[in-house]
């Protein structure tokens, strides 16, 4: 009501009439007229005084004009810069992913939605799964790309992108495995590197084995998907991971893939937003672009 009251009062000063305020503001003149009246009476002053030129500011409106006018430039300069922060041709998108998902789908999207819209600017941060839908639901980031599986809830709404394919990968130690077609059994009974537990890769890996009656004790626990090929390499144990994040070592010879009598279920890289957050129309068209 107060930005009402402000507005009403600054076409007035520009206008020098109420009856014009009223109609470039789309109101009517007996709501002006009491915007001004109300204005007046919690300040205890006139603001303005009528001549033949017409409303004419009062001393006091004087006054009261220049801090209100530079109040109302200040609000339109701040909308003005998030307007520009948030429009499509020139705004800022920040974005929460998992090494996985940005290697699987997000470099190759970003890629084309940036040749397209070029102005664009970026912030992303990479993160576990778990850490970037915290985010998502506290509101540091505008969109969240994950692995399945994921924690989902009521205010989410994703977008299933790409199935991508899993891997058991073996170093030179384990070369006598090689031509063999391995059971779950035998697998489980290996020295195994693992992700930390709640981790999206180790609860596929726990569940995976979990189905079919057995578990699996790490040799060795890491915090981040990337380690395992490194760590598989120097013989540490079998390593299961997305196949893109270790097709250049088995490329090299530093590891291999394990033939298994029974394929790995493949995950699907996903795109998470939060219904509840206001979506800019950069966002918006982000979202579109996935979608196609």
């Amino acid at each position: 009501m107060n930005h009402e009251k402000y507005r009403a009062f600054l076409y007035v000063a520009k206008y020098k009439s109420a009856t014009r305020a009223a109609k470039e503001l789309y109101t009517s003149q007996p709501a002006i007229t009491r915007a001004i009246k109300q204005l007046e009476d919690e300040l205890g002053c006139l603001l303005f005084v009528r001549s033949k030129n017409g409303m004419e500011l009062s001393a006091e409106g004087e006054v009261y004009y220049e801090y209100i006018n530079s109040a109302f430039n200040l609000i339109e300069k701040g909308e003005q810069l998030v307007s520009k922060k948030t429009s499509v041709e020139g705004g800022l998108i920040t974005i929460g992913s998992t090494i996985t998902a940005l290697d699987e789908f997000l470099f190759g999207f970003l890629d084309e939605f940036h040749k397209a819209h070029p102005k664009v600017k970026y912030k992303l941060f990479t993160q576990s799964s778990n850490m970037t839908i915290s985010k998502l639901n506290s509101g540091l980031i505008d969109i969240a790309f994950v692995t399945t599986p994921y924690s989902k809830n009521d205010e989410q709404i994703s977008i299933e992108l790409k199935e991508f394919e899993n891997v058991a990968i073996a170093g030179k130690e384990f070369d006598y495995l090689k031509g063999h077609e391995l059971s779950f059994e035998e697998l489980s009974k290996l020295p195994f590197v693992l992700l930390n537990k709640h981790m999206q890769l180790r609860e596929y890996v726990d569940e995976l084995f979990k189905k079919n009656g057995l578990y699996v004790e790490p040799t060795v626990e890491i915090d981040a998907a990337h380690m395992i090929t490194p760590m598989v390499k120097n013989n540490y144990g079998i390593g299961i991971t997305p196949k893109s994040l270790v097709k250049d070592a088995i490329d090299k010879g530093d590891v291999f893939q394990l033939k298994l009598k029974d394929p790995l279920p493949s995950r699907e890289v996903v795109a998470v937003i939060n219904k509840n957050h206001p979506q800019s129309a950069l966002i918006k068209r982000f979202v579109e672009n996935l979608k196609e």
